[in-house]
């Protein structure tokens, strides 16, 4: 199949709107850049919808907003969807039509939708199928046509949104079974019908065509046969009891293994935590030993700062030095008057009357002379005094201080001790930003303690499941050796023989579907993986490898130890792509290189610029025809790389939320 274009009429954002895809073997990429919320989504699930009449939406309402809010009741439209492409060189025309009613409560009621399909004869002319047939050949010969053109099983791989992608990201990421692969296994082998007959062959369901074949037996006279019936089917519903309770466990073991691998990938991240616990905790031992040491220095200087007055020696003792080498250049000898006393000169002074008769007045001359004379007279003169103050300092200060010399090494001493409580404060600040307030240590110990239960756990359904194989051993035995003697004792009944050569007949065709399944099961799913990982080696140069187990659980290993597994999102990306190519090439190998298209939105941005180079040199070649959807910021990068394979180049304008135009 080539989409050749596609026309919206009233689909959601779309309300006129017709795109043509690039055809051309060496151009076949359709760009078509948006930003989120643009479209990118509702087209992609156009596709589905016009095909198959089915859509992912979560509002079922396909009419377009703004059609239907000018709606009056009783007023109708259309939303439509045409899909024109070539398929086996035949032109077809895929339509299909919704009408919507207005209703007098302003909602809108939709008819079922309507699907029909036009062919171009040799003369160019549109010839629609079914006509003139009734409306179930018709439906009948519409399906079958569209399962031809594109099988519904198989058109989510090609048709890929970003709810999809999403989707199978998480469950490669999660590493329990991928339904997305088993289902991809079943429609590229064509086995889907195959698993269907062996459902309805299956011997241990009662309600299969063997199930139902021996509650036919009669038993009649002969109550031994109905004995035996009754117990083959007691044996065969415990026997797929037992099945059941081991897929059980082993899916119960295989999600215990996932936990224990996510609790330790925890605890390795905690690993570094718990080396910042550790260092915190050194750190706060080392800020308590710090802070006692600066008290301890600090309590020395203080103790010798108040032993025998040293802080008053030591604070004087500058500036009485000065004084005493100012004082002994002074010279007050003989400045005082004998037998004199400061307070005679007072009196005078007082009087305003020297001894002598003259008369003192107020600033003058006299007057200052006997002011200054009080300086020097008791009642103690100065000189006096001044040697008094001499010979006290020098008895004082006779031996010197040294309190500075004492307490220069605690002074250093604090210094280096406040660097390092700093120091150790910040430390503790950023291991706390880091830790983010949490008890690291007693995390990884819950951690730990529940990977101990989680493994104990699994120890129990190991051993559960081993005595549920054993008694399936003895469920086989038992069964065999009931049938073996039943089916003697049914040879004397014509209707128990037939009976028996029926089931023996059904239990022959599901051997051969079996074995047919499981063949054809293996070998796709062995060139599954083994595409994916030729891909993978592309992606990733071969140290990251994907295994599909026999339950369908998709585990991606590293194979390089000097490389780690990327992130969830950016590795689940990849595992998408080499996975859609590797179908791709299955499906073309299984329908003599039928050509098919990948319309995809595609989520590029995951990815560093090396693998989106690596996507869009692959998907080309791989896909006879590409129609991708990307964000506008990852346009250029993708014009880029995709290069010389563009088309044709589009771009979904937003008008509003409920418009958008392709231009």
């Amino acid at each position: 199949m080539r989409l050749q274009s596609i026309e919206l009429t009233n689909f959601r954002q779309f309300k006129d709107e017709k795109i043509q895809f690039a055809i051309d073997k060496n151009q076949n990429v359709t760009l078509i850049m948006g930003d989120n919320g643009s479209g990118k989504t509702s087209l992609a699930q156009a596709f589905f919808w016009c095909f198959y009449g089915t859509n992912s939406f979560q509002d079922k309402i396909l009419l377009n907003r703004l059609v239907a809010n000018n709606m009056i009741p009783n007023q109708k439209e259309m939303v439509c969807v045409r899909v024109y492409l070539e398929h086996k060189q035949e032109e077809y025309c895929v339509v299909r039509q919704q009408e919507y009613t207005k209703q007098y409560n302003d909602s809108l009621k939709p008819q079922n939708s309507i699907l029909a399909i036009s062919k171009k004869d040799k003369n160019g002319n549109r010839m629609w199928l079914g006509t003139g047939k009734t409306e179930s050949l018709k439906n009948i010969e519409l399906t079958n046509t569209i399962n031809d053109i594109m099988p519904q099983d198989l058109s989510k791989y090609f048709f890929f949104d970003g709810e999809k992608i999403e989707t199978l990201s998480k469950e490669i990421s999660s590493g329990r079974k991928s339904n997305n692969f088993v289902e991809a296994v079943n429609s590229l082998t064509g086995l889907k019908a195959t698993r269907n007959a062996l459902n309805h062959l299956n011997p241990k369901l009662k309600g299969s065509v063997i199930g139902k074949l021996e509650d036919e037996y009669i038993g009649g006279s002969d109550r031994r046969i109905a004995e035996l019936t009754e117990e083959i089917k007691r044996l065969k519903s415990e026997w797929q009891s037992a099945d059941d309770d081991i897929n059980s466990a082993d899916e119960s073991i295989k999600s215990n293994d996932l936990y224990i691998e996510e609790l330790e990938n925890k605890i390795k991240t905690y690993a570094e935590a718990e080396n910042l616990q550790r260092t915190k905790t050194i750190r706060q031992n080392e800020l308590k030993e710090h802070k006692l040491r600066k008290y301890q220095s600090l309590s020395r200087i203080y103790d010798n700062l108040n032993r025998d007055n040293l802080f008053d020696r030591f604070i004087c003792e500058w500036p009485v030095k000065e004084a005493l080498v100012i004082l002994s250049n002074s010279d007050v000898s003989g400045k005082d008057i004998p037998k004199l006393h400061g307070d005679t000169i007072k009196y005078l002074l007082k009087q305003k009357q020297c001894i002598c008769g003259t008369i003192l007045e107020e600033n003058s001359k006299e007057w200052k002379v006997l002011e200054n004379l009080i300086n020097y007279l008791p009642p103690e003169s100065i000189s006096t005094s001044i040697g008094n103050f001499i010979k006290r300092m020098k008895d004082k200060y006779q031996e010197k201080v040294y309190l500075l010399n004492d307490a220069r090494s605690d002074f250093a001493s604090i210094l280096t001790l406040d660097e390092q409580i700093s120091q150790c404060l910040e430390e503790i600040d950023e291991i706390d930003k880091k830790l983010n307030g949490k008890d690291v240590s007693r995390e990884v110990n819950r951690l730990n303690k529940l990977i101990s239960t989680t493994k104990i756990n699994t120890v129990q359904l190991r051993n559960n499941k081993s005595a549920l194989e054993k008694r399936i051993g003895g469920f086989s035995v038992s069964i065999q050796s009931k049938e073996t003697e039943r089916d003697t004792l049914a040879k004397k009944s014509s209707q128990n023989a037939s009976i028996a050569l029926a089931k023996k007949y059904a239990e022959a065709l599901y051997d051969k579907f079996n074995v047919e399944y499981t063949a054809k099961e293996i070998k796709t799913k062995a060139n599954l993986q083994a595409y994916i990982n030729e891909n993978f080696k592309k992606f990733f140069n071969g140290s990251i490898t994907l295994q599909i187990d026999d339950n369908y659980a998709v585990k991606v290993s590293v194979n390089d130890k000097f490389n780690s597994l990327e992130t969830s999102t950016a590795q689940g990306i990849a595992v998408i792509f080499a996975f859609l190519a590797a179908i791709i090439r299955i499906a073309k190998e299984n329908s003599a290189n039928e050509t098919y298209p990948v319309v995809m939105d595609a989520p590029l941005s995951t990815l560093d610029n090396q693998r989106i180079k690596i996507v869009c040199d692959t998907l080309p070649q791989i896909a006879d025809q590409v129609i991708i959807f990307i964000k506008d910021t990852d346009g250029k990068v993708a014009e880029q790389y995709f290069g010389n394979a563009i088309g044709r180049r589009l771009t979904f304008d937003k008008i509003s939320d409920y418009l958008t135009e392709i231009k």
